[in-house]
């Protein structure tokens, strides 16, 4: 039996293609609209609040302090600096994130459609992390999550494995043990804005820091529990070392925030000193001159 071609068939087919690719780009423009909508509520945020703070004579950066995936008030000054130094590239590092469901970076990649590399040292929170980030519909390649234990000597080679290097708008560190030592170490990027804890049980006026030791383990029980990481005076000095201005810590005493000197000549953020920020981690359940005590009886380096 000879077929015979129905010229209606490829007209048909045509119409088909079309209707097909212009479903597609109309998605793919869709996509990339909402993408610029979500960013430009960062403009907006911008725009609103810088002009929030013109008027403020104290400029008192608490009052942005605002909780979404932030272990306290973190993510609204975070926002609020943000608003002040612009960002670049809406890239971001963290390292010690826990299960990302609470830490500093995660409302910048959930709710902001920012990039970035996140580590955590525990296996454990580490698979609870990758699991939370798949529910949220988190790819490989919006957000590296590795589990790697830190240290001074391999920061920088893990790092570079993520492929966000060089200037980048946003760095945290919370690893409870060698964050002074590893922050001096870092060279292969250059954050527009940093996030350190600081030990308010080693005071406001020394500079003191646990001495290195590439396989410390934060103790958290008994009097060992202050024995982590490095004072604020220590991370402002060495922060100033390395190109950056203290401008603030948060209301609970537990992080440090730090922006590049070249991003502040056009800011109306201010330097400050760290006895004049610095704020007592009430949290650590103990009287500051008891942990001071405590503190005397170990080898803290002076820096």
């Amino acid at each position: 039996m000879k077929l015979h071609y129905d010229p209606r068939f490829k007209k048909t087919n045509r119409i088909k293609d079309f209707f097909r690719k212009f479903f597609l780009s109309n998605q793919v423009v869709k996509k990339i609209k909402r993408l610029e909508e979500e960013n430009k509520n960062l403009k907006k945020y911008i725009t609103q609040t810088k002009y929030r703070n013109l008027v403020s004579k104290k400029k008192n950066l608490k009052i942005h302090e605002c909780k979404i995936f932030s272990q306290n008030g973190e993510d609204g000054l975070i926002m609020e600096i943000l608003s002040n130094i612009g960002v670049k590239n809406f890239t971001f590092i963290e390292i010690g994130v826990q299960d990302s469901i609470e830490c500093n970076s995660t409302n910048l990649l959930l709710n902001l459609n920012w990039i970035g590399a996140q580590f955590e040292g525990c296996k454990e929170s580490y698979n609870d992390g990758k699991k939370f980030l798949k529910e949220k519909g988190i790819k490989n390649n919006q957000c590296k999550l590795l589990n790697e234990f830190i240290n001074a000597e391999n920061i920088n080679s893990l790092i570079k494995k993520t492929g966000i290097i060089g200037e980048i708008d946003f760095f945290s560190l919370d690893i409870d043990g060698n964050d002074y030592w590893v922050w001096k170490n870092i060279n292969i990027i250059k954050p527009r804005l940093v996030v350190l804890e600081y030990n308010s049980s080693f005071g406001e006026d020394d500079p003191l820091t646990i001495s290195y030791n590439p396989d410390f383990i934060w103790d958290n029980k008994n009097e060992k529990r202050f024995l982590y990481g490095a004072s604020l005076k220590a991370l402002e000095k060495l922060s100033k070392k390395k190109g950056y201005d203290l401008i603030c810590v948060d209301s609970k005493g537990v992080n440090a925030f730090f922006v590049r000197k070249d991003l502040m000549r056009n800011s109306i953020l201010r330097k400050m000193k760290s006895k004049d920020v610095f704020v007592y981690n009430k949290d650590h359940n103990a009287k500051l001159n008891d942990i001071k005590n405590i503190v005397k009886k170990y080898n803290l380096v002076r820096v």
